[in-house]
């Protein structure tokens, strides 16, 4: 589990702008008592599972009927906000809105996205119906920028058709990443069931080869699977590396595509 309010407390620095908010997610579980001054009296946690959890939780803060008021309703939609940013998420056509949070979430929740709606024409004689805006949220996608190569739209087409689900690689977090490269490579070296050994050279200079493939494939196994030891692997490894691991996959992905098709 990640606990996002702690995340928060432990990486946040006076001239960040999130700095803001920080009264407000130190102090969510303190209450006021004329008698005994603040005291700790909530027991509000904010934990997730992962990101793709992280992202469904800012997606139902901005639904219309969930609009973040109370005091742990903004600390949620500050500490996801947050994670998220540090992790490289934007959200189209919203790019701004997690690097330059904004002072209120309904500030967001409800006028920017009023806003969109009215300049796209989806207002009725100026009002935006709680179903347009359902719409629109539904329609962000959150786009992990860090990533600096893409996987292209040829290789995104083969990872829906062989994936179970229809999201597009970019929305992926990284473990997600990492399982879809596996069962792609698989997918482009295996023919009639057997694997063939393209000559790597021709498209890689002889920066990579047959070992170099098979290493790699060995290295993100674990992510196709969910044993113990599986799971133990993964965590071992840190965001960074988890980063550089797609990134090497995109770019062996692509050379054999180049090889293959």
């Amino acid at each position: 589990m990640i606990d996002l309010r702690e995340y928060y407390l432990d990486n946040i620095s006076e001239n960040d702008c999130y700095y803001h908010f920080f009264s407000l997610i130190e102090g969510v579980n303190r209450t006021y008592n004329v008698f005994y001054g603040k005291d700790e009296t909530q027991g509000f946690e904010f934990l997730v599972h992962d990101e793709i959890e992280a992202i469904e939780k800012f997606r139902q803060l901005c639904q219309p009927e969930n609009e973040p008021n109370r005091k742990e309703d903004r600390c949620w939609f500050y500490v996801v906000a947050y994670y998220l940013n540090a992790h490289g998420y934007i959200i189209n056509p919203f790019p701004d809105v997690l690097r330059r949070p904004p002072k209120e979430p309904s500030s967001f929740t409800y006028g920017t996205i009023r806003d969109r709606a009215i300049s796209l024409g989806l207002d009725d004689d100026g009002t935006v119906r709680w179903a347009t805006r359902r719409a629109m949220v539904a329609d962000m996608t959150f786009v992990r920028k860090a990533s600096s190569v893409a996987i292209g739209d040829n290789l995104n087409k083969r990872i829906q058709l062989i994936s179970a689900g229809n999201s597009r690689f970019e929305e992926m977090e990284d473990n997600e990443k990492l399982r879809e490269i596996a069962n792609l490579i698989e997918n482009l070296l295996k023919e009639n069931g057997k694997f063939i050994q393209p000559d790597y050279s021709k498209a890689t200079l002889g920066l990579v080869d047959d070992n170099t493939v098979k290493s790699f494939r060995y290295k993100i196994q674990c992510f196709r699977h969910s044993s113990k030891e599986s799971l133990e692997e993964r965590a071992r490894l840190t965001d960074g590396q988890k980063r550089f691991l797609v990134d090497f996959g995109v770019t062996i992905c692509k050379a054999i595509y180049s090889l293959v098709e």
